[in-house]
């Protein structure tokens, strides 16, 4: 991916709100901080860049963390698909990181960008669904 593709993504409530403020509060976060990441990356900035990825991989554990507590506080039925979901995001994160060339950074931000949209609006929306039906 070219580092000119990348495009950033603005919250919606309307289509990505779960109904719960704990978690579109780290949603919103999740992407301001992948805004910012596109923001290092066409700037050229490395720095920026370096740290702005750390903070990704940082926010992802802390948010997943939350979902996790969740799903046990709740008693959630699909908490094991729910985390293989996870599972599968630092692994591809991973094998990114690792991955060699120019484009490493764009392909990693757009790759975290479009699966926190997806699991968004599928993944979390199903455990939202779960929870408030309580």
């Amino acid at each position: 991916m070219n580092k000119s593709e990348l495009k950033k993504v603005n919250w919606m409530n309307s289509t990505m709100s779960v109904g719960i403020e704990k978690i579109d509060d780290q949603h919103k976060n999740f992407l301001d901080i992948t805004n910012n990441a596109i923001d290092a990356i066409l700037s050229d900035n490395q720095s920026a860049v370096a740290n702005t990825l750390k903070e990704l991989k940082e926010y992802a554990h802390y948010h997943f963390k939350t979902e996790a507590d969740l799903m046990a506080e709740h008693e959630y039925p699909e908490s094991g698909s729910h985390h293989n979901a996870h599972i599968d995001f630092h692994d591809k994160v991973a094998e990114l990181e690792n991955a060699e060339g120019e484009a490493r950074e764009a392909e990693l931000v757009s790759f975290m960008q479009n699966w926190l949209v997806r699991h968004i609006s599928s993944t979390d929306k199903k455990l939202a669904n779960y929870i408030n039906r309580q």
